[in-house]
Formats: C-alpha cells, sequence, structure tokens
C-alpha cells in the first residue's frame, strides 16, 4: 500500500526564497533559514531546477536543529511563473524534490487539470500539496475558483488575485473568513486551517497583512536585503526581486 504522508503544520509566515542561478537561490534559501525554519523555494527561477534540487539534501542537513520546512515552487510559464518545460517535465521536478526533502509541493490547478485526480493523488502520497491558482489580471470571483480547486482533494488550497481596488481586498478576505468560520457552532472540518488566500499587488497589500488574521493557513514575505541599513534608509524593492506583487519582507 503507498505511504501516506503526514501533512506538515508549518509556521505562519514563510520566506520565499528567489535566485536566478542555483547558487544564488541556495544562497537566498540559507539567508531564509536564519529568519524561519519555513521557506519556499522557487525553482522555477533557476535554467534547470534539478541542478537545485540535487543540493537540497546537504542544505536541509545543515539547518537540520531547525527542523525546516520547504515549499518546492516550480511554476510553469503560463500560468505566472518561469518554467518552459511541459507539465510532465514539472511533475518529474516536484517529485524530485519531494524525495530531496521538501514536505510541500505547489502545484497549479492548469497543471492538476492537464494531470488528472489519479496523478494528483500519486503526487501527494509523497508530500504534502499546495493546489494554487494565481490571476496575475484581476481580482476573480473567489467562489467559482474555490469549487475549480476543490474537485481536486489536496492538503492546502490557495487563492490569490490581484487587486485592483481596495474593494477587492475586502472580497477576498471576506471569502477567507466565510471558509472556516463557525457554522452552526462545529467548525467546517474540510476547509479548516487549509486555505492559503490574499491579493497580489501595491492595491492588495492590506489583504497580505489581515490575511491571517482571517483564517489563512500561513502568508509569504520576501526575504530582507542585505545591506545591514536601517529599515528606513533601505531603497525600495525591485519588482525583479519579489517572487509576487506587493509582497512585504520579512522585517
Amino acid at each position: 500500500m503507498p505511504k501516506i504522508q503526514k501533512t506538515p503544520s508549518p509556521p505562519r509566515i514563510a520566506i520565499t526564497a528567489t535566485g536566478r542561478t542555483p547558487a544564488a537561490l541556495l544562497d537566498s534559501a540559507r539567508r531564509a533559514f536564519r529568519y524561519t525554519r519555513f521557506v519556499e523555494l522557487r525553482l522555477d527561477w533557476v535554467p534547470n531546477p534539478n541542478d537545485v534540487v540535487r543540493a537540497l539534501p546537504a542544505l536541509l542537513r545543515q539547518f537540520a536543529p531547525k527542523r525546516p520546512i520547504l515549499i518546492a515552487t516550480c511554476r510553469r510559464k503560463p500560468n505566472g511563473g518561469e518554467f518552459r518545460g511541459t507539465v510532465a517535465a514539472q511533475v518529474a521536478i516536484l517529485e524530485k524534490a519531494a524525495a530531496a526533502g521538501c514536505q510541500l509541493l505547489d502545484l497549479e490547478i492548469e497543471s492538476a487539470e492537464t494531470l488528472g485526480q489519479d496523478r494528483v493523488a500519486a503526487l501527494r502520497q509523497q508530500a504534502a500539496v499546495i493546489l494554487s491558482f494565481h490571476d496575475f489580471q484581476r481580482m476573480p470571483r473567489p467562489e467559482p475558483v474555490a469549487r475549480r480547486l476543490q474537485k481536486f482533494p489536496a492538503d492546502f488550497y490557495k487563492l490569490v488575485g490581484a487587486a485592483t481596488r481596495q474593494t477587492d481586498n475586502c472580497t477576498m478576505l471576506d471569502f477567507l473568513e466565510s471558509m472556516t468560520r463557525l457554522k452552526h457552532g462545529t467548525p467546517k472540518q474540510s476547509a479548516q486551517g487549509r486555505w492559503i488566500a490574499f491579493c497580489m499587488g501595491e492595491a492588495g497589500i492590506p489583504s497580505r497583512v489581515l490575511a491571517l488574521s482571517r483564517g489563512s493557513r500561513f502568508v509569504y514575505a520576501a526575504l530582507p536585503p542585505e545591506n545591514g541599513q536601517p529599515r528606513e534608509t533601505k531603497e525600495p524593492r525591485e519588482p525583479s526581486e519579489l517572487a509576487a506583487p506587493g509582497q512585504l519582507d520579512w522585517n
């Protein structure tokens, strides 16, 4: 019988590690582990993600006392990422990342729909799966997206839209709260603690700040600049350095 993986209980904030070369990405992850034990690794940012995956066991051993948790993300170009390979190639990388020690795998809904339920279920036997939806242009109606996501069993569901006005934050936060609030005095067991939701963009920053208070299982932060300057003197982050528009740094 296939081994069923236990869903990890991560901290509330993950730092996203980015870099355009394997060395830069691994260095970003090492610096992120100085702040937290919970790090997202953007494998799609490097030309050959396997070069990074091979180095993961050594990275995890280095920070073993912190009990590190790694999210492996290899988002395809058509879905807002940088990976130009096929869905089959994407899944092969995620499977190797799981074997190397990543406890969480981020898989976008578009890839899941191509793979089918059986293949996604097989991936879940290797690591916990975050099934994700991103709209980089607008804030969609959350309920139809949620139904689309929930057609696939997953450990966590991630719904992210682009805020173009402040009311988009309210839409997202109300949705998030509705998925986790008590109903007739009983938690919605199928949804409690399983949703990650917020808005991207400068207009979406309030939703990032408030998401945890509305029930988001966790949120993401950027790695702080490594210049040693006081916060008030730091230069603004370049959009190219951030994994998503409007992402706030750890500090």
